[in-house]
């Protein structure tokens, strides 16, 4: 439920988001931005990646919804929206975000 509203806010420009940028691990996510939410114990537990799409409409895509897990919801981003050229680093991204979910699991 939290995800939900988090993601209203975004929609109706009640909540900004930190600009992503540019890195070799994740590739060009600078259209990208992260909000993020869940605290627990002190500390945020989740990410939302969110842009906006320039298509004449104002419209938010959610890009990923993610536990916060070293550079897990970013590197999800990238492979999702096709931000890592290089196979060697889409490798290691995928081994990365499967060595994540086993430890969660």
């Amino acid at each position: 439920m939290e995800a939900l509203r988090i993601a209203k806010r975004v929609d109706e420009r009640t909540l900004a988001g930190k600009q992503l940028r540019y890195f070799s691990k994740t590739g060009d996510l600078t259209d990208c931005f992260r909000v993020y939410f869940g605290a627990a114990h002190g500390e945020d537990t989740h990410r939302m990646v969110f842009r906006e799409l320039d298509d004449g409409a104002e419209v938010v895509e959610v890009v990923v919804l993610a536990e916060r897990d070293a550079d897990i919801p970013y590197l999800l981003a990238a492979l999702r929206l096709g931000r890592l050229d290089d196979p060697l680093r889409q490798a290691d991204a995928r081994r990365r975000i499967a060595k994540a979910r086993r430890k969660r699991d």
